[in-house]
């Protein structure tokens, strides 16, 4: 995964577990990024392409939002770059899940 400016610590070390199961750097620096994946993850499974994907994540241009109550970084604040949003591990499938219910349900998918 290329850096993507969540855990500036993660520019000179590899997180490592800590005495709580979370992912720490040095110092006991908690580590968000080891937590999160790129967008494009979510959009593979989807067999969609990002650009297209992501207007899911908050309803844009008439979709359904189905990123509420998900766990999302660099959205909306990414500029208008889907490629910098970032969507939490553990939220991923169920993202995934929902945008392929949603097109089943509209007949895109069979």
């Amino acid at each position: 995964m290329r850096y993507t400016g969540l855990c500036t610590y993660c520019l000179n070390e590899e997180p490592w577990e800590g005495h709580d199961g979370k992912l720490r750097h040095a110092g006991g620096v908690f580590c968000e990024r080891a937590y999160y994946v790129e967008f494009r993850e979510a959009s593979r499974a989807c067999r969609m392409q990002s650009q297209y994907c992501c207007e899911y994540i908050d309803g844009f241009r008439r979709k359904p939002a189905l990123g509420e109550g998900l766990r999302f970084h660099n959205w909306p604040n990414s500029g208008g770059d889907y490629h910098a949003i970032l969507i939490h591990k553990d939220d991923l499938q169920t993202f995934v899940d929902r945008v392929q219910a949603h097109r089943k349900e509209i007949g895109q998918i069979a």
